[in-house]
């Protein structure tokens, strides 16, 4: 009986030792697992299981009857008709990815331009945005530039004469730099006897602080700063819109029809000429389209600029994009005014209406300084005038109305697209 129990605990004894190994084995196949697939933590109960996962978060299943899964009606549950269990898996992301995508890509140029510190410009240039619309293109194409240059003379000569970029000028560099004669060094103080010690460490905190207070005051203002740029390149495209159309009437204005003589594109050309260039077609049209799209905006509360002043991140780029299309425009114009989402059929029509309004008040204040003209006339000459200032055209200003015998009369056109308005299939 002895050697018989004998023998039988050494059999379990070498059963327990092969269950353990198979669970030591088990245990690093799935850490293994769980680290490739990038699980953190894996507890499993009676009730739920519970995974943390690196990128999605905490990862929770829920293994319960259908009464207990009612409790929680916001989880998403998979059902199998066959069994009268359900599994509801929910997904918390309280956990954020440890590296997101823009962090990656954020990390990546930075890295390109570090490894060529040595060819960046002293100053370096800004983003036209004009000329490009989108951050992450200009980053792109500064990089192509930056990377097929070999000098930084060359990558600088490349910055003069390219339109997409825009110098900074930098003044005054060393004007925030603070002035450390008035702090004693920490090897000084502590070589102070123990009578004036204290004293001295008080003023120089003192000191310390009044300084960082300074630099406080400074990234306050810089703050305020860019918040009042914002606000004020609001107003300054209202002006551009307001002297446009000053110039627009007067390229509009005759005093006789040259035959053949047309207006459509002259106001755009006169100014790409007289700015010598410097506002191109293009950039006018962006300008001119973002203006109006404002204007809409601030009419809706008949010029008061706070409701603009208040939101910060509303920016001057949301009007001036294309990625807006007038009709998304109109439909987001709705919103604002009355608080519903139109379809986009009847934001066509809005912007169509709109646009035949915009055309009649170009027509209208064209009109208007005609007939200022004519009434002045009428007051200088009484009786003189009896209507024949339309017909003495060598000495009186004429407005040329829609005849078809004056089609090609120097007239503004207000059935034609006018070349600043925008097109209907702009995306």
């Amino acid at each position: 009986m002895e050697t018989t129990s004998s023998s039988q605990g050494t059999t379990f004894s070498s059963q327990e030792n092969s269950l353990k190994k198979k669970l030591l084995e088990f245990g690093i196949k799935t850490k293994r697992m769980m680290f490739e697939l990038g699980i953190s933590t894996l507890n499993i109960t009676e009730k739920e299981i519970m995974m943390e996962n690196n990128e999605l978060g905490v990862l929770k299943v829920i293994l319960s009857n259908n009464d207990a899964i009612k409790e929680n009606e916001d989880d998403d549950v998979s059902k199998d008709d066959d069994t009268s269990s359900k599994l509801s898996i929910n997904l918390d992301n309280k956990k954020r990815p440890f590296l997101t995508e823009q962090n990656v890509k954020m990390a990546k140029i930075l890295y390109v331009l570090l490894a060529n510190i040595e060819k960046l410009s002293d100053h370096p240039p800004m983003m036209n945005p004009f000329e490009i619309e989108k951050q992450e293109t200009y980053i792109q194409l500064l990089l192509s530039k930056l990377l097929e240059k070999n000098t930084k003379e060359e990558f600088e000569s490349e910055i003069e004469n390219n339109k997409i970029f825009l110098k900074i000028e930098y003044t005054n560099e060393n004007e925030d730099e603070i002035d450390e004669s008035d702090v004693i060094s920490e090897v000084e103080l502590l070589k102070l006897g123990e009578s004036s010690f204290s004293q001295i460490k008080e003023e120089t905190i003192k000191t310390l602080v009044s300084q960082l207070v300074i630099v406080y005051d400074k990234v306050l203002q810089q703050h305020i700063d860019v918040e009042m740029k914002r606000r004020k390149s609001f107003r300054d495209y209202i002006n551009f819109l307001s002297i446009y159309r000053k110039i627009e009437i007067y390229c509009n204005l005759y005093k006789i029809r040259i035959k053949g003589q047309t207006i459509k594109n002259q106001v755009s050309n006169k100014i790409v000429e007289y700015s010598q260039q410097k506002i191109q077609h293009n950039d006018l049209k962006i300008i001119i389209k973002a203006a109006k799209r404002i204007e809409r905006l601030t009419n809706l509360s008949n010029g008061d600029w706070r409701v603009i002043d208040m939101v910060p991140n509303l920016d001057i780029n949301f009007f001036r994009s294309t990625s807006i299309s007038v009709i998304a425009f109109e439909c987001w114009l709705k919103i604002v005014e009355t608080n519903q989402i139109l379809s986009e059929e009847d934001c066509h029509k809005i912007y169509l209406k709109k646009k035949d309004d915009d055309n009649k008040l170009r027509k209208d204040n064209i009109k208007k300084v005609y007939q200022l003209v004519n009434n002045d006339d009428e007051l200088n000459n009484d009786d003189e005038f009896s209507g024949n200032i339309q017909d003495d055209s060598s000495n009186s200003p004429r407005y040329y109305p829609d005849d078809v015998e004056l089609e090609d009369s120097p007239r503004y056109y207000p059935d034609v697209d006018d070349p600043m308005d925008e097109d209907v299939n702009d995306i």
